[in-house]
């Protein structure tokens, strides 16, 4: 396995993390798995290969669709050559909260794995 943290590719193709020795399931396919294929894409920044910023320890950042576009855009001040990207995307959180003598933790369902 590869060392915590490391970039690898996903069952899909698509590029992930791995953790514990293990490539995890892509962006991708966590949001194809979370919305029932309604937004079937990870989003990730105009490098393609940087998870978007939007997907969080709590949240996971889901579109519609995802591309590769042609030529060189300014986004955000920066140039990209063909860059990745989104659009009709959509972050959502939920927790349950659990207390155990007297200390109340929270734990996030459907957050971003990597």
């Amino acid at each position: 396995g590869k060392a915590l943290g490391t970039a690898c590719t996903a069952a899909d193709g698509k590029p992930s993390t791995c953790y514990g020795k293990v490539c995890l399931e892509s962006l991708s396919k966590q949001c194809s798995d979370k919305t029932g294929g309604v937004r079937p894409f990870g989003a990730r920044e105009p490098d393609g290969a940087t998870p978007d910023a939007n997907n969080l320890c709590t949240a996971l950042m889901c579109c519609v669709s995802c591309s590769v576009a042609s030529g060189n855009w300014v986004i955000d001040g920066k140039t990209y050559q063909d860059p990745y990207l989104c659009s009709n995307c959509t972050r959502s959180t939920s927790w349950r909260e659990f207390t155990v003598d007297s200390v109340t933790t929270r734990i996030y369902l459907g957050a971003a794995l990597d």
